[in-house]
């Protein structure tokens, strides 16, 4: 019954990620989304037998469809792309980058630090944009971090001011 009320959980939590892509996607008038095909992205990877179903619990194919799914509803086109070398390069001068821990991605050329997959989603942008720096697909927005609140998904600076706010004795927004 644990695991039910898991995947459940799960699947709501995939159904609504999908939701607010296709929200902020056609706020900022998007008709493609590239998507990195992750099909066996962990086959390499030896988490022991007892992490397991922990680190691959989330599953990135169902969470892929959901987002197609959802870009179909609102005529939003997806293309799933490779992801090898995505991270390797600098999304800002093209250059090959530095790995300072797993998750930062550091630029000796143009000293930009950054989350490594925020530089690779935006390096995804630069490689494969149609529009060359023209038009509304080159004004990418600033990548936001989303964060569950068990029910939807709430950007990080967006809940960071409510909280300021809800602190200093003003009424929350």
């Amino acid at each position: 019954m644990l695991y039910q009320k898991r995947a459940r959980r799960m699947e709501h939590t995939a159904q609504a990620l999908a939701a607010e892509i296709v929200r902020v996607l056609k706020r900022n008038r998007v008709g493609l989304l590239y998507m990195e095909d992750l099909t066996g992205i962990r086959e390499d990877m030896d988490f022991g037998p007892g992490n397991l179903l922990v680190h691959n619990f989330w599953v990135f194919r169902k969470l892929r469809r959901a987002v197609e799914a959802a870009c179909a509803r609102r005529g939003i086109a997806t293309e799933a792309k490779p992801p090898r070398g995505t991270s390797s390069y600098c999304a800002v001068c093209c250059r090959p980058i530095e790995r300072i821990t797993r998750h930062k991605a550091h630029c000796p050329h143009c000293s930009r630090t950054w989350h490594a997959d925020a530089n690779a989603a935006a390096y995804m942008v630069r490689l494969w944009s149609p529009s060359n720096g023209h038009g509304v697909e080159a004004q990418t927005p600033a990548p936001d971090t989303l964060r569950w609140n068990r029910h939807r998904w709430v950007s990080r600076a967006k809940s960071a001011a409510r909280m300021r706010t809800a602190m200093s004795g003003s009424p929350a927004a």
